[in-house]
């Protein structure tokens, strides 16, 4: 792929900080030091309003006032969330804090604006790209190893205007980019701890073990059929670690379906790729790795983590197969040369990913 640089890569905190003396009257046009891209009125007005907007998509508490329930947010190798809460709910993976994989998702310095073509009154279209800082949850890590790893995210959004200065855009689509390397990477998905906790989440919580291997088969031809829990229930996950508890004075037939469990999840392969990409939607370790985390507390999740291919209450299929999907699916060349130049400026290589192993600095 031929690397194009972007026409200009300026951190939007200086951006910000340029026009701040001016948003109380009438902001200049175009933004100082966004010459480049930033050309038309209409890019102008859709940029203003984004700013206006204050959208950080690391951040759910900005959600409520710029999605809807048709807000669509897509990552070419995991899958596609739907509406503030779903996509709250896959950024709650990334902050889990002690009790998931990531404990937390920190951005480090200020976004960088990329690329408004596109823009126009009716549609809105804007690039960007910062830096993350994820900080691994060492319990099930390999040999329990400190890992701290800092990554480019980048991301399109789709957006329009509203006219109401309280809030300024309704966002309908959101493409978002991870490296490679961070989905490729081995962090968690051939340790025993992980194992254990996906079977205890898919056997204790889940309620999906041996006993009830024919209801599930019934249930996966019944659509969008629901399970015996309410969808929004909160269920707590019990961590059955050998050296937990629970899992000792777990009665035997529990004890067989986590036996059972570990020997399906650990004969499926770590993810699935096509060619230099990986990918955690297909019938994986990874894939239930991620939804045996959404499923510890909304067991809409269950059917995805289940080795069965069940529907869940929408009728979907995950964890399946994987739809090994192009990046250019979601991303013109011009974007994705800009990510790469992106981790650059922000001091990652041309990976976009920095490792380090020990404890993410407090």
């Amino acid at each position: 792929m031929k690397l194009n640089a972007p026409p200009l890569l300026l951190l939007l905190s200086s951006a910000i900080e340029q026009v701040k003396p001016a948003l109380a009257q009438i902001p200049p046009c175009p933004p100082p030091g966004l010459e480049l891209i930033v050309d038309t009125q209409e890019k102008c007005m859709c940029f203003y309003s984004l700013l206006g907007s204050a959208l950080d998509i690391g951040d759910q508490s900005t959600f409520d006032a710029v999605f809807t329930d048709d807000t669509v947010q897509e990552f070419t190798q995991s899958g596609t969330y739907y509406g503030a809460d779903g996509i709250a709910e896959y950024l709650s993976y990334v902050q889990s804090g002690e009790e998931g994989f990531v404990k937390s998702y920190t951005r480090i310095g200020m976004p960088l604006f990329l690329d408004m073509t596109g823009s126009t009154l009716e549609q809105c279209v804007a690039t960007s790209a910062e830096r993350r800082r994820l900080s691994v949850n060492s319990r099930f890590a390999v040999d329990n190893q400190e890992m701290c790893i800092d990554s480019v995210t980048a991301s399109t959004i789709y957006y329009t205007m509203t006219g109401i200065p309280e809030a300024p855009i309704i966002v309908q689509r959101i493409n978002s980019w991870l490296p490679n390397e961070i989905i490729n990477y081995p962090t968690f998905a051939e340790t025993e701890a992980t194992a254990e906790y996906v079977c205890d989440v898919l056997v204790n919580s889940c309620g999906m073990g041996i006993r009830n291997e024919s209801k599930q088969k019934t249930k996966k031809s019944l659509k969008g059929k629901k399970r015996s829990n309410p969808p929004n229930q909160s269920i707590e996950p019990v961590y059955s670690q050998k050296t937990n508890k629970k899992f000792k004075k777990q009665k035997q037939p529990e004890r067989k379906d986590i036996a059972k469990c570990l020997a399906d999840f650990n004969s499926l392969p770590i993810d699935d790729s096509n060619g230099a990409l990986n990918y955690i939607d297909g019938n994986s370790r990874k894939c239930r790795i991620l939804h045996a985390y959404f499923a510890s507390t909304n067991p809409d999740h269950c059917p995805h983590v289940s080795f069965e291919a069940d529907e869940d209450v929408n009728g979907f299929v995950k964890c399946n197969k994987s739809k090994l999907a192009p990046l250019t699916d979601l991303f013109s060349e011009k974007e994705l040369g800009s990510f790469m130049f992106a981790g650059i400026h922000l001091g990652l290589g041309e990976s976009g990913i920095d490792v380090q192993m020990k404890a993410c600095p407090a």
